[in-house]
């Protein structure tokens, strides 16, 4: 299925929509929705170009895929830019239960002299409450440039 990366389907939209209205409806009790928070995992890596070098001041985002790494495209990132390096790091962020998700990172055309979208999948990650966590859940997503 192509999507345009800026779109995320219409069933993320209606999920986050339950989440809400369960939420305000029942004020948060404790068997319901207290555990329906903000989980977040971290991916970091590299942009290089087809030579090998650094892709500096490249656009990146991210998102995970529930319930497997074929699913539907569920939560997002912040877009960040590369360095000089071509390093990025992004904390992927979904209203859900604590959940394994995969990743996949996306550099979008524009920035950098990118002229068309490039996905990459990413490992699958254990998606986490912060305030709860010890740690949170992190994998390495290099991306190399047609």
């Amino acid at each position: 299925m192509s999507m345009h990366p800026l779109r995320l389907p219409a069933s993320l939209w209606l999920r986050r929509s339950v989440y809400l209205f369960v939420a305000l409806v029942a004020g948060c009790d404790r068997a319901l929705c207290c555990e329906i928070e903000n989980m977040v995992a971290i991916v970091y890596g590299a942009v290089t170009t087809a030579a090998g070098g650094p892709a500096a001041g490249v656009r990146v985002f991210g998102f995970a895929r529930y319930p497997d790494c074929t699913g539907s495209p569920v939560g997002g990132s912040d877009f960040v830019t590369s360095d000089a390096a071509g390093r990025y790091r992004l904390q992927i962020r979904e209203i859900a239960r604590p959940a394994r998700m995969c990743t996949e990172v996306v550099v979008v055309p524009g920035a950098g002299g990118v002229a068309d979208t490039v996905r990459t999948s990413g490992p699958a990650l254990e998606f986490r409450i912060p305030a709860r966590a010890a740690f949170l859940d992190s994998g390495r997503v290099d991306v190399r440039l047609p």
